[in-house]
């Protein structure tokens, strides 16, 4: 897992696949419902294109940090930067996690939860708050500049 999925620079094709990388089944299942959820919905309001730049520079930016400080990745960061983008695109959407109805900025501070637990169990807050917050910030980025006209 780590020999494809830890970024690390000096394996180029690791920090492409890190965007994707996830540590369980759980995970995995929770990121595709998460993505499945929103996705369509912000394809519909910003086209394919600008949703496919919003998860790969939400991913892509967790994951240059992760590198940089040679850390694993999270793959949550595509699906963080996607929920900032739609609880700022539409504050009174309805998400439903796990069978629980939820505001957009709720279902946003839940994923994100869900995204650092396991880095914060492992004595890496800090850290953890980088990876799941620089997404986030992405997102609103790409939600303020697609507002804008």
């Amino acid at each position: 897992f780590f020999r494809h999925f830890s970024p690390r620079f000096s394996a180029p094709h690791t920090v492409f696949l890190a965007m994707f990388a996830t540590s369980s089944p759980f995970e995995l299942i929770w990121l595709s419902s998460s993505l499945f959820s929103v996705g369509a919905t912000i394809q519909r309001i910003i086209g394919r294109g600008t949703f496919l730049l919003l998860y790969g520079l939400g991913a892509m930016s967790s994951v240059l940090i992760a590198a940089y400080n040679r850390h694993s990745a999270s793959g949550a960061s595509g699906v963080l930067a996607a929920y900032a983008y739609h609880a700022l695109a539409a504050p009174r959407a309805r998400h439903s996690l796990f069978g629980v109805e939820m505001g957009g900025r709720a279902a946003l501070m839940v994923n994100a939860a869900l995204a650092t637990w396991p880095m914060i169990n492992g004595g890496s807050a800090p850290m953890a708050m980088a990876l799941t917050g620089t997404p986030a910030l992405v997102g609103a980025a790409i939600w303020y500049a697609t507002s804008r006209g």
